[in-house]
């Protein structure tokens, strides 16, 4: 026999209960025999119709959940069927369907069999038990096989119940936010309880009895159940996204907020971290650690992380192999781990361009590092044998790769052109400016000042400073000799037009070149340095006695730095470094339109009192001995140092002639005495204004020293007329700008190592070329310094 064969169905509620009546009153054997009659239903609506109709006629309405030992237990077999025949009046099992949906095959089969073979002990008793669905279940399970199917009681069902289909998805662990469509089921009462409470509509559920017995349920026309083992796949079973993340159970709260995150509208992960970060695309070599930065939250770090991870193709890149090896989600991690998971070099290679082009990114945003990584780093730097290759790893972003490079430098194991791109400001420091203001007489003041450069480099009181200074200050009478050849540096400011004076106290004339670099390599030409003048202090070369007026902005730095600190060599020259450039960055962001400004001084400085010793004179001296003040005392002038009058308060001082101080041995950089770095000073006017360039409406010869080039020492030299204000070189379509040295009268570049054989070169001044033809070869030669 047929389940359909034996099932009676009604077009109404109405009917159904009037067959319910009718049954009541049957006197059949069979219909008072078997007690236990099954409704099949397809909608919840119904099944609450029927049952607040059955109460109104009197039928008890048992509840299942009210058998749970707990409310997240199972009711067994036993127990459910011992409360349900346990009881002499009519009732209603509700819902039993839902606990019946959960059974095997086998306690389907048993357990239906035993209800329905189960002898009433009251003729007049009937027990209801609605079926939402499990038609099918009914029909495999139990009814093909079960034997007396022909005298059993009634079945009933509802003609035309449209179902009314629920998706339940199952898993572990529900987050606490998220799916806000979806109706939260945690325990088994609450399942249980399910249909009294909600409409038809979807089900997240962690009930453990439901995970466990999700085993036995199958397909059917009201509920679609679906198991996940953790967010990850319920993420997948909700919103069919695919998430390109392996799920690891400690990174369950990132799961949580995911899941807190999506709805709906998101058909891709990728999709979903792009309207989450408001960005149109993520580019590993652009945004993307932009991105890191910008968004603070672990969270977001994490998706990013991960969705460079889930892409392949990206498997070959260094952000990738990065990204593999960090455990956290600190600015100092990625960047730690981005420095030096390029080590060992020698299997790592491939990833040099890559890397440096992510930290040049992160440098824009001023990442700091702590001490120890930074030890660690320094150690990976130190250890590579190949110093040109440590040049290249190196950043020049941290004071040890600083000091590496310059190491290198002073100790020839690198040329300066390899250097430019690591560390671009000991190149600007090493490099000459032309000055517009110095005759014949002066110009040896060139090869003092680049002296001098070199002297604090190596840190060492050289014999060419020595030689110098014994002979420019051997006495009052060359030292006056000097001093007053050079114009003052009050009278050169009264004669210039400019529409802003900016002093940065304590900038001696070693800077020039520093200063003019740094804003040509900042302001893209739209700045130019327009007139470099060199002038002298009053002596003695104090703040006090070199005022400035009408000034617009006055920096105390770096004068204000070498008297709050000991000289360190060469954490202070670093420092310096990076204070001048903190003054220009300020002064070029505030640059105005159709501006010029000058950027003066009042006094120099000078670190070599340090290594030579102190003449010890006096107790009261001023500036670590740079001079004595005296009273009313006269003092003949003497080779150590000159007696002084000041022009502003009458006052008398012995000034230090040489390096060597009056009073007690410096421990800082000093200024006051008369030494050249001390007394002379910078005077640059920088513009933006549009003018005539002096150098567009010249003509000017250009020589080539040699055509022939060594790459052992790869410098090529040009003599040119008139002293241009810039020039550069062309080779292979790259422009370099060609330095002046003081000491040969002659412009040169530093050529690429990789250049090789013949090569056409322009040399380009204002808009105007002048070519030659060069053969680079291999040979052997020692290159200077600098």
């Amino acid at each position: 026999m047929k389940l359909s064969e034996k099932i009676i169905e009604f077009s109404s509620v109405n009917e159904l209960l009037q067959a319910i009546k009718e049954d009541k009153s049957i006197n059949h054997g069979l219909s008072r025999r078997y007690p236990v009659r099954f409704i099949f239903l397809q909608n919840f609506q119904t099944f609450k119709n029927i049952s607040s109709a059955l109460k109104e006629l009197g039928i008890k309405e048992i509840s299942i959940e009210d058998f749970l030992i707990r409310d997240d237990s199972w009711v067994d077999n036993d127990t459910l069927f011992n409360n349900i025949i346990n009881t002499s009046n009519d009732i209603l099992v509700v819902p039993f369907s839902e606990i019946a949906r959960f059974y095997s095959k086998q306690d389907f089969q048993n357990f239906f069999t035993r209800l329905m073979t189960y002898e009433n002990d009251n003729a007049n008793r009937r027990i209801y038990l609605p079926l939402i669905g499990l038609y099918q279940q009914f029909e495999t399970y139990f009814f093909e096989t079960f034997t007396r199917c022909q005298e059993c009681a009634p079945l009933w069902s509802m003609n035309g119940d449209k179902p009314q289909p629920v998706k339940i998805y199952l898993t572990p662990e529900i987050p606490e936010k998220g799916c806000e469509h979806l109706i939260r089921i945690k325990t088994a009462k609450d399942w249980l309880c399910f249909w009294k409470r909600y409409a038809p509509c979807n089900i997240v559920c962690s009930s453990k009895p439901l995970l466990f017995y999700y085993k036995n349920s199958d397909p059917e026309t009201v509920f679609t159940l679906s198991k996940s083992e953790n967010t990850k796949e319920l993420i997948k079973q909700i919103y069919n996204i695919e998430i390109p993340i392996e799920y690891i159970k400690n990174e369950q709260p990132y799961w949580n907020n995911l899941f807190s995150h999506l709805d709906n509208n998101y058909s891709t992960y990728s999709r979903f971290l792009r309207q989450h970060c408001n960005v149109k695309n993520l580019n590993i070599n652009g945004n993307f650690l932009e991105e890191w930065i910008r968004h603070e939250d672990i969270f977001t770090r994490w998706l990013l992380k991960n969705y460079v991870l889930s892409q392949e193709c990206l498997s070959g890149k260094y952000i990738y192999k990065v990204l593999s090896s960090i455990e956290g989600y600190s600015n100092q991690t990625i960047f730690r781990h981005i420095y030096e998971d390029c080590f060992p070099i020698e299997e790592n290679n491939r990833f040099l361009p890559e890397r440096i082009n992510l930290i040049q990114i992160l440098a824009k945003y001023n990442i700091q590092l702590s001490d120890d990584t930074k030890t660690t780093l320094k150690q990976h730097i130190y250890s590579i044998q190949n110093v040109e290759q440590g040049v290249a790893l190196c950043t020049g972003l941290f004071d040890f790769e600083q000091e590496f490079i310059l190491d290198s430098f002073l100790k020839n194991k690198v040329p300066i052109n390899s250097i430019e791109k690591r560390f671009p400001e000991l190149v600007y420091y090493v490099s000459n400016s032309f000055l517009d203001n110095l005759d014949k007489e002066q110009q040896w003041i060139y090869k003092y000042i680049s002296d001098y450069k070199k002297a604090k480099l190596f840190d060492n009181y050289s014999d060419n400073i020595r030689q110098v200074i014994f002979e420019k200050n051997a006495n009052s009478d060359t030292f006056w000799n000097w001093y007053h050849s050079f114009e003052s540096s009050k009278s050169i400011l009264s004669q210039l037009q400019v529409d802003k004076i900016y002093w940065l106290d304590g900038l001696g004339l070693e800077w020039i070149s520093f200063i003019e670099h740094y804003i040509l390599s900042k302001s893209e030409e739209k700045i130019s340095v327009r007139q470099r003048f060199v002038g002298r202090s009053e002596l003695p070369t104090t703040t006090d006695y070199n005022q400035i007026s009408d000034v617009y902005k006055r920096f105390e730095n770096p004068d204000k730095y070498v008297h709050d600190n000991p000289y360190k060599y060469p954490q202070s020259i670093l420092k310096e470094f990076e204070i001048i450039k903190q003054i220009l960055d300020s002064i070029l962001v505030n640059f105005g339109n159709n501006e010029s400004v000058a950027i003066v001084s009042d006094h120099g400085l000078t670190m070599l009192p340090r290594l030579v010793d102190s003449k010890k004179y006096g107790k009261n001296d001023g500036h670590e001995g740079r001079y004595i003040e005296v009273q009313n005392e006269k003092y003949s002038d003497d080779v150590d140092y000159i007696s002084s009058e000041t022009t502003i308060d009458k006052k008398n001082y012995l000034i230090a002639l040489k390096h060597n101080s009056l009073g007690k041995k410096p421990i800082r950089e000093v200024h006051g005495g008369c030494t050249p770095e001390e007394v002379l000073v910078p005077i640059l006017v920088i513009s933006n204004k549009f003018e005539i360039d002096s150098d567009a409406i010249k003509e000017y010869k250009v020589d080539i020293s040699r055509t022939e080039i060594q790459k052992t020492n790869p410098i090529l030299e040009f003599s040119i007329s008139d002293n241009p204000s810039v020039a550069f070189v062309e080779i292979n379509g790259i422009q370099k700008r060609l330095q002046y040295n003081t000491e040969t009268d002659r412009w040169f570049v530093m050529l690429d190592k990789s250049l090789s054989g013949k090569q056409n070169v322009k040399v380009i001044i204002a808009k105007k070329e002048y070519s030659f033809s060069i053969n680079i070869k291999a040979g052997m030669q020692e290159e200077d310094l600098f």
